[in-house]
């Protein structure tokens, strides 16, 4: 797909994610959602659509449902390991934000555990990923603030 996009000069669409078929064969899509999701989507999937396809959608946002990645974008995350230098982010202060219902809790949890301090870890009630993203109701402000006045401070 790289040698494709260079001869041609034309990016192939894609998603941020590399969708395989069952035969390893890359999916390539024109959108990253289709129009309608079937009524059995996992509710991960469905906080992603109502996002990405109707409150954040813009025709050039980066994963808008039309698309502002390339099939080849996805390779340079291969080789690179978000933990391994997760030591180094110390002595500076670390703040984590998720929801107690958000698919990828259990990232911000890994990262807590394995960072030294100073650290803080925000568990918010009843929150998804993309509910962090825009929904002011749930976003911590407050602690936001305490954090940075706290450690911008010194």
């Amino acid at each position: 797909m790289r040698d494709e996009e260079a001869k041609t000069g034309k990016s192939i669409p894609g998603s941020h994610e590399l969708a395989v078929d069952k035969d390893g064969k890359v999916i390539s899509t024109k959108t990253m959602f289709p129009d309608k999701l079937p009524a059995d989507a996992p509710d991960v999937v469905k906080g992603f659509y109502d996002y990405y396809v109707s409150r954040a959608y813009h025709p050039r946002a980066i994963n808008s449902n039309t698309l502002a990645w390339d099939s080849t974008t996805p390779y340079g995350f291969f080789n690179f390991s978000l933990m391994e230098h997760i030591k180094e982010l110390s002595p500076r202060p670390l703040l984590l934000i998720t929801g107690d219902k958000a698919h990828s809790k259990y990232f911000s949890d890994a990262v807590y555990a394995a960072s030294d301090g100073p650290k803080e870890e925000i568990v918010v009630p009843g929150a998804t990923h993309t509910d962090l993203y825009d929904q002011m109701d749930k976003i911590p402000f407050d602690r936001l603030v305490a954090f940075f006045n706290k450690y911008l401070s010194e």
